[in-house]
């Protein structure tokens, strides 16, 4: 029985380390809709392991096995138990994490404010606004690759505070991470004498026209427009276009910057870390008795 225990827990360890390093070459994606459709990438969830029910199931499993060991002794020391009784709580910590904790990513636009309590989906979570005021970038020298990007947020109008990548923000048990970037430009749609603005990719709807525009080349400066059931390919330079039988300009104004934020609540993780020192202070009393 001894045997077979430890054989089951060797086997099942080393499958969690083989999945996790498979995994750590997908991009780990977070929306369903776009997860890999190839069978055995699908089967074994490699493009989002780490929350899937695959990677919950094995640990699971994991913390079955040292609980069993634990009550047919298995693991006879007091220290040994200890150890193991840690790692076992800690794995169930982690589960819970990945199955109830929050983690999402929330674009937010320059010039735009956002209720926290929405952006969380939980009205009884703190409600304080946050407002993108701007949205830095630090280059590395003589290159166009970003080294650095700060996102600089206004709180209920008051306070002002800088996130970067190893900056995050704290907000109750919530933490915002800089994940990530992306630029959209801003243009004036001028359709007979009547102007509107529009970001790429936005649509608007008024009493007379349905107006959508999007950029097609990578400088801006090609734009697809669709007025009602019309569309048309015009460049960006104000020059005057027929579509649907209207006159139409458009005019490139300017671009600003989206700051992808990463929302990750943070419930269990202090005992979380007081677990971790614990686990280092029962190794350190395990070798000095040794000695």
């Amino acid at each position: 029985m001894k045997k077979r225990i430890i054989f089951y827990f060797q086997i099942l360890t080393a499958l969690i380390l083989i999945l996790l390093a498979f995994a750590t070459f997908f991009n780990q994606k977070g929306n369903p809709d776009t997860f890999s459709r190839v069978f055995l990438v699908k089967y074994l969830a490699l493009d989002h392991f780490y929350d899937s029910i695959q990677n919950i199931s094995l640990f699971s499993i994991m913390i079955l096995l040292i609980f069993i060991s634990i009550i047919f002794g298995v693991l006879k020391r007091k220290i040994q138990v200890t150890l193991h009784v840690i790692i076992a709580i800690s794995f169930m910590i982690i589960i819970f994490d990945k199955s109830f904790n929050l983690r999402k990513i929330v674009p937010i636009r320059e010039g735009t404010t956002h209720s926290f309590s929405e952006l969380v989906n939980n009205e009884s979570d703190t409600n304080i606004l946050l407002h993108l005021n701007q949205f830095e970038i630090e280059h590395h020298p003589n290159s166009k690759m970003p080294k650095a990007f700060t996102s600089e947020i206004v709180i209920d109008n008051q306070d002002t505070v800088y996130i970067n990548v190893n900056k995050p923000l704290k907000i109750g048990k919530y933490r915002l991470y800089q994940n990530a970037y992306e630029k959209i430009f801003l243009y004036e749609i001028d359709v007979n004498n009547e102007k509107y603005y529009l970001f790429s990719g936005d649509t608007i709807s008024t009493a007379e026209y349905n107006i959508y525009l999007k950029i097609i080349n990578s400088n801006y400066q090609k734009v697809l427009i669709g007025i009602n059931n019309e569309s048309g390919i015009v460049n960006s330079n104000g020059e005057k276009n027929i579509i649907n039988n209207l006159p139409v300009k458009v005019t490139f104004v300017e671009m600003k910057f989206i700051s992808k934020l990463e929302i990750a609540e943070t419930t269990g993780m202090k005992l979380l870390l007081i677990l971790g020192i614990g686990y280092l202070v029962v190794i350190g009393i395990a070798f000095w008795r040794k000695k």
